[in-house]
């Protein structure tokens, strides 16, 4: 379990659960960070035990094919290993799964080896400091650790196939996590080159057609994943990319020269608004940089705040999709409270005007927001790809939810926020030459499924991994086999595979037609 799971589920709740009003009526929010502070209480009560997934029985059955149900709900679902694919018809293959349980073994860090990783940068006397907090902390010279992931060695003996071929391997994870997860993909032992495509958020998809869109809507048990890629549609979007989006015509108001009086007794939080008209028929307004604001569908007046005497360094923007808003009027107020009577003189800022496309304004934003928020780390070497790949995906979430018109009022940093951190469904793509009997097979570590400990659940300390057989895939699975790897720190809490350790069963055969297996794991 990462140290900041529990914080990730909190801060990954969405601001318009702390506060919405539905169309058709006035509204204002106030300093909306601040009511993220108030609302944390509720989070952990009212959040937590709806992270979970389909509900199921749990336990482990006494042959492979008796029980097919997936487990009862984790609050954090890490998702299933997924099933090759391809993009052409006619593949079979036997099927091998290997679940390598070596990152369940302790490993012992002693204080020595905790001081020598101390940077070249830290002095003698902050080093002997440093060594000092550790003998306090680790009495028995160090600590020992563990992990709860399982490598994952998918093999396909591909039968069928003769001449070029697109394979397509998926995978569940999040941006925020992507270079944990991504499979190492090799053809008779050879690497194979891939290209790295994003699939949208759950709620993309749920519903009939587009109808109940939710773009904070992340994969939350094995009945959302299912659901998503059971017909295809979600993997062919997401292979699409969806580049034209970058093109849609934007309007943006940029403030710049903000200039309010200091912080004082009377003036706590010096506040900027910029109030306008708009038809809330034709026309969407996101923001950046932006705390709080109002919206009046009934009247067409929408208002957005800024505390003016903090974010320096931030630009602070506007962004019109659909039809123009009035100019901008800028007041400034005493405090969040944006209400009449607490107006503050001496507030201004230039709004300046221009017109982009949504694919410059979102680059833009999302450099900005990973620069400062420092919520996701890239390489050098993969920091562009990486960044076009994501961008592709918020310009595909901000167009639908431009076109759908499911929400009013709303800033780029919570969609950013949920299309980092939410889990969605990745696509490997390699082009290869495939010949009758070559062997695919498929590396990559899979995180676990899990209960937060402070839920005080009966699965506190187990960990869920699921199988799915052949969910979203082409290839016909004539056979399907999987085994247990460096599986001697482990216990079997339940699960359907068939797997008896204490009788040395650890390699068991499986049914193809078989829609999902599961297996968890506790320390044993």
């Amino acid at each position: 379990m990462r140290p900041d799971d529990i914080f990730e589920a909190m801060s990954d709740v969405s601001d318009r659960h702390i506060e919405q009003k539905k169309p058709g009526r006035a509204g204002r929010v106030f300093m909306r960070f601040a009511a993220v502070a108030a609302a944390l209480a509720l989070i952990v009560v009212t959040v937590l035990p709806r992270m979970g997934g389909s509900a199921g029985e749990s336990g482990a059955p006494e042959n492979a094919e008796a029980e097919q149900s997936v487990p009862e709900s984790f609050m954090s679902y890490a998702g299933a290993m997924l099933p090759l694919t391809a993009l052409s018809d006619g593949l079979a293959a036997e099927r091998s799964v290997a679940l390598d349980f070596s990152a369940w073994s302790p490993v012992w860090h002693s204080i020595d080896d905790l001081v020598a990783e101390l940077p070249d940068s830290v002095s003698d006397a902050e080093r002997a400091e440093a060594r000092a907090q550790y003998e306090e902390w680790y009495p028995d010279g160090g600590y020992y650790s563990s992990g709860t992931d399982v490598l994952v060695r998918d093999s396909y003996v591909l039968h069928g196939g003769d001449g070029e071929t697109t394979l397509v391997m998926p995978f569940v994870s999040s941006f925020r996590y992507l270079d944990e997860h991504i499979p190492t993909l090799t053809q008779n032992g050879e690497l194979l080159a891939g290209e790295l495509f994003a699939g949208d958020l759950a709620g993309y998809y749920a519903g009939e057609g587009y109808g109940s869109y939710d773009y904070s809507s992340g994969i939350s048990g094995w009945s959302d994943l299912k659901a998503v890629l059971s017909s295809g549609e979600y993997m062919r979007s997401a292979l699409d990319g969806g580049s034209a989006v970058a093109d849609t015509p934007v309007i943006v108001y940029r403030v710049e020269d903000v200039s309010v009086p200091p912080e004082s007794e009377e003036n706590l939080n010096p506040t900027v608004e910029l109030s306008f008209t708009l038809d809330y028929d034709a026309t969407t307004v996101w923001s950046w940089g932006f705390n709080g604001g109002s919206w009046d569908s009934e009247n067409g007046t929408m208002s957005r705040n800024f505390s003016g005497g903090h974010g320096e360094g931030y630009s602070r923007m506007l962004i019109v999709m659909g039809e123009d808003i009035t100019e901008p009027v800028v007041t400034g107020y005493r405090t969040g409270d944006c209400s009449e009577g607490n107006e503050l003189e001496g507030v201004s800022a230039k709004v300046v005007r221009c017109e982009t496309t949504l694919g410059e304004v979102v680059r833009e934003t999302m450099i900005e927001f990973i620069d400062k928020s420092a919520y996701i780390q890239f390489g050098e070497n993969d920091f562009e790809e990486r960044l076009e790949l994501i961008c592709s995906v918020a310009m595909r979430t901000l167009e639908r939810y431009h076109e759908l018109g499911a929400y009013i009022w709303e800033d780029f940093e919570t969609v950013y926020g949920d299309i980092l951190a939410q889990n969605r469904v990745f696509f490997l793509v390699c082009e290869t030459e495939l010949s009758e009997g070559d062997t695919v097979t498929a590396e990559y570590l899979k995180d676990a499924s899990f209960d937060y400990y402070c839920a005080h659940t009966d699965k506190q300390g187990v960990s869920g991994y699921e199988l799915a057989v052949s969910l979203g895939s082409g290839i016909e699975m004539r056979t399907l086999t999987a085994r247990l790897e460096n599986f001697e720190h482990c216990e079997i809490a339940g699960g359907s595979f068939g797997f008896d350790v204490e009788n040395g069963v650890t390699e068991v055969a499986l049914d193809p037609a078989a829609e999902v297996y599961y297996i968890e794991v506790r320390r044993g």
